[in-house]
């Protein structure tokens, strides 16, 4: 992670919180309009994640990276992540993941509040799998990343592989 960051913002200077590196331009641009909370809620999720043994780098998210368009919170291990913070309904993870795939191709972590089990989260996900493959038989699959991380509100880190839930929604929906 420090070699990528390093690498990508050689002139960036970054701090230290609970561990996980954040660049200084990110928290000056968190402070216009609702960005604090954003990072608030980037922050918890990265102390997480580095209290389990990850390295969490919070990247500039304003400056053009050269990344393809894309925008991502944070380098993780290594390679590219989005973060989201659930706090309503469980169909909100499907949406959170599907804006997600605009952001990183590598890793995307989702964390929630409520109390949903690693079971919820696979079933909701399949039921939007098989209601678009209902509507729509040619339906291919949308995300260019075949897993994703799930903070469940114990947080602990779940890795769901959403290939997998898809080829069983494909299954049943057939």
């Amino acid at each position: 992670s420090r070699r990528l960051a390093k690498k990508l913002f050689p002139n960036e200077i970054w701090d230290t919180e609970n561990g996980v590196k954040i660049s200084k331009t990110r928290r000056a641009e968190s402070e216009k309009g609702n960005e604090p909370a954003k990072l608030k809620r980037e922050i918890y999720l990265s102390t997480i994640l580095r209290k389990a043994g990850h390295s969490v780098w919070l990247i500039p998210e304003k400056k053009n990276m050269n990344l393809g368009g894309r925008r991502p919170d944070a380098i993780v291990d290594g390679l590219f992540a989005e973060m989201k913070l659930v706090t309503g309904q469980r169909k909100k993870i499907w949406d959170r993941l599907v804006y997600a795939t605009t952001q990183s191709k590598d890793y995307v972590f989702i964390a929630t509040d409520k109390n949903y089990s690693v079971q919820n989260v696979i079933n909701t996900i399949k039921g939007k799998f098989m209601k678009a493959l209902s509507d729509n038989p040619k339906y291919a699959y949308p995300f260019e990343f075949e897993e994703f991380f799930f903070i469940s509100c114990d947080k602990e880190i779940h890795r769901i592989h959403l290939k997998e839930v898809w080829n069983a929604a494909k299954i049943k929906g057939a």
